[in-house]
C-alpha cells in the first residue's frame, strides 16, 4: 500500500509540474530570440520613450538567431543571477535583429554602425536617444564563453549614475 501511495504521489507531482517546467523553458527560449519582422528603428524610438525619467539606459543587443555567440551571450546573461539583476536594475533591453531577412540598416546607422565589430554587439543609449558606447562583445569573452567579471564591469561602467558621475 505504501509503495502504491508513493507511486501515485510521484506521478501526481510529475503531472502537475512538468507543464510548468516546459512553459518556463519556452519563455526563456523566446527571450533569446531576435525577431526579423521588427523594425529596429521603431524598437529604438519606443524604447527611448519607455526609459524617460526611469534612471535607466538602453542596453541594445544587435545580432541574430543565426549567430551562435548571440545565443550563447543571451543564455549566459539570463542564467547568471548577478548579471541579470544588474540589467534589470539599470537597463531596458532591446534586441535588434541583423540577418539576411532584415539587416535593419536605419537602426544600425543610428547606433553608429556597430556591425563592424561582428556579432553580437552591444550598444548603450541614453534617455535622449544618444549613443553613448558600442561594445565589441569579443572583449567580454573568456575561452569558449563569456566572462562574468568583464560583463559586470561593462554594465556598471555605463549605468546612468556612472555616466553622470553620481
Amino acid at each position: 500500500m505504501r509503495k502504491l501511495f508513493s507511486i501515485v504521489l510521484l506521478a501526481s507531482i510529475f503531472v502537475i509540474f512538468t507543464p510548468l517546467l516546459i512553459k518556463a523553458q519556452q519563455v526563456n527560449a523566446t527571450e533569446f530570440k531576435y525577431d526579423p519582422t521588427l523594425d529596429g528603428l521603431k524598437q529604438l524610438d519606443e524604447a527611448v520613450q519607455s526609459i524617460q525619467g526611469s534612471n535607466k539606459q538602453l542596453l541594445v543587443f544587435v545580432g541574430g538567431n543565426w549567430c551562435s555567440w548571440c545565443m550563447k551571450l543571451n543564455r549566459f546573461i539570463h542564467e547568471n543571477k548577478t548579471i541579470d539583476s544588474l540589467i534589470k536594475a539599470d537597463y531596458v533591453v532591446v534586441k535588434i535583429n541583423y540577418s539576411k531577412e532584415n539587416k535593419n540598416p536605419e537602426a544600425l546607422k543610428r547606433l553608429g554602425s556597430p556591425a563592424r565589430f561582428g556579432f553580437p554587439v552591444l550598444a548603450i543609449v541614453d534617455e535622449r536617444g544618444t549613443l553613448l558606447h558600442i561594445q565589441d562583445s569579443g572583449l567580454l569573452e573568456s575561452g569558449d564563453g563569456y566572462d562574468e567579471k568583464k560583463i559586470v564591469s561593462f554594465l556598471r561602467n555605463w549605468t546612468v549614475s556612472a555616466v553622470k558621475g553620481i
